[in-house]
């Protein structure tokens, strides 16, 4: 009889594996919580919806207060010229000079 308990098991692994498993999940959670209260102090501070203008370029200014008065711009005069000419300064790279109407008819004209 003394040999079959001397060749027992101390620890039963089956048992003892998924324990240690669930505890550590339990301890990595509480952690992750620890860690959340901590840094939730430190929100950083809302995105404005204030533009920031720090260019002295009308286009700008005109294009700004158009997106500030959203669907009515639409219909505005003045936005629809600011919008044709940010149009115009885009697909000429960026150039702030203006052509000539005259230049692009001769052009058009050539055979």
């Amino acid at each position: 009889m003394r040999s079959h308990i001397a060749k027992r098991r101390v620890i039963n692994w089956h048992f003892v594996r998924p324990v240690i498993g669930y505890a550590l999940t339990v301890v990595a959670m509480i952690v992750a919580v620890f860690h959340f209260i901590h840094h939730s102090g430190r929100v950083a501070a809302p995105p404005t919806n204030a533009i920031q203008l720090t260019s002295n370029d009308g286009l700008a200014h005109e294009l700004a207060r158009c997106q500030a008065i959203g669907a009515r711009a639409e219909n505005d005069p003045n936005c629809i010229t600011a919008w044709a000419e940010n149009r115009r300064r885009f697909f000429n790279g960026g150039s702030t000079e203006t052509r000539p109407a005259a230049a692009k008819s001769d052009k058009a004209v050539q055979p």
